[in-house]
């Protein structure tokens, strides 16, 4: 993980994703991240939440899968989701438009 004070990247599988927003939940950090380019000039359509723990010192980040967790950190991360995580038909509705 890079961090000079403005912004945080972190390295996943030997790519890199840009920090969008973070919390901690239940002791844990949580992240949510958007890919960047190779030369880290742009971004690539691709979101992902990520759990970092931290062991002997190092932080270890890996991809959230469980859904459980998902509908609990996501709305943490990114508020305005709320309102579809507990609607449902209005995700759908919207993704109809």
């Amino acid at each position: 993980m890079m961090n000079d004070g403005m912004y945080t990247i972190v390295e996943l599988s030997g790519e890199k994703w840009f920090t969008i927003a973070e919390t901690i939940y239940n002791g844990n950090k949580f992240q949510y991240v958007i890919k960047l380019t190779p030369d880290e000039q742009n971004f690539i359509n691709e979101f992902k939440v990520i759990k970092c723990l931290y062991k002997d010192g190092k932080e270890y980040c890996g991809i959230v899968t469980n859904q459980e967790t998902l509908k609990i950190v996501t709305p943490m991360l990114i508020p305005e989701i709320k309102e579809y995580i507990d609607n449902p038909e209005k995700l759908k509705e919207l993704m109809e438009d």
